[in-house]
């Protein structure tokens, strides 16, 4: 068969089977084909598009997950207002994914996973950089395509077990931006003996083009000492985000902003808006 027309038909085969991820009693069945995309740390996010009957709350437990770590990739999701048909980002651990069949798996007991060909990868690219596997493996499963890909292929790469995610593997404040706030927050504790804690709240602003400052998270503020490390809380989500203050506010912004975030700030903070209404705490 031609390997285009190939293609063709299985992405046909593929797409009609995930008008839904599951169904009105299952977050996720062995016949349903689940797409994962990776993510730029690189994080591994599988598409789940819901089914009737299912909640944010049924689909966030069965992945390990709590309602408002859902938020963080689906910023604009409704809690109570999403539609039937829906797709939700879902961020899924490394050891959830079953690479291989080894002697004891059970298909039933697992949905396939597939990657779609982004341009410029390679076979090499997905199986030892994404998924760590040999490429063999990868050809072996793909055997249409064998050293042949192009963007727009489709790939099983994994299996994901119906079961669900153990709340025990699921640690999405491992997230790197996580990673790096959690390390602020140890700094920001230690920086608190014998020095008075500053705090205020009101506007914070969040330029949405703010420059090449990539994943780096800081502040800028007026008052907070250059180099401090600063907590910033969003009273919406209760979430609080941990940076080191690197310069002052631009006169450019209104008066009475209290802060300036980078991007990957706003982001950890679930923040829409280029202005929102912030809590600040620095020692000084």
């Amino acid at each position: 068969m031609n390997r285009f027309l190939f293609s063709v038909i299985l992405s046909t085969i593929l797409c009609s089977k995930i008008s839904a991820t599951g169904d009105s009693t299952k977050i996720l069945l062995p016949h349903d084909s689940v797409y994962v995309i990776v993510g730029e740390f690189p994080e591994k996010i599988i598409i789940h598009t819901i089914a009737k009957k299912q909640t944010l709350y049924s689909i966030a437990r069965h992945y390990g997950l709590e309602i408002e770590e859902l938020g963080f990739y689906n910023p604009t999701l409704a809690a109570t207002n999403f539609k039937i048909g829906e797709t939700i980002k879902i961020p899924i651990p490394n050891q959830s994914f079953r690479r291989f069949k080894k002697k004891k798996f059970i298909r039933w007991k697992y949905a396939p996973v597939y990657y779609k060909v982004r341009p410029g990868e390679t076979m090499f690219t997905i199986a030892k950089m994404y998924f760590d596997m040999p490429v063999d493996s990868l050809k072996s499963r793909n055997k249409y395509w064998n050293n042949d890909i192009a963007a727009g292929m489709i790939l099983q790469v994994a299996w994901l077990p119906t079961a669900g995610v153990p709340d025990s593997l699921q640690k999405m404040k491992g997230h790197p931006l996580w990673r790096n706030s959690q390390q602020a927050q140890s700094l920001f504790a230690a920086n608190g003996a014998a020095r008075k804690l500053i705090k205020h709240a009101g506007p914070s602003a969040w330029p949405k083009q703010i420059g090449p400052t990539g994943n780096e998270s800081f502040i800028l503020h007026n008052n907070a000492p250059i180099g401090e490390i600063l907590a910033i809380s969003n009273p919406m989500n209760n979430r609080v985000v941990y940076a080191k203050c690197i310069g002052r506010i631009p006169k450019s912004y209104p008066p009475d902003t209290k802060s300036v975030v980078s991007p990957s700030v706003a982001k950890l903070l679930a923040i829409q808006d280029e202005r929102f209404y912030s809590i600040i705490k620095y020692y000084k």
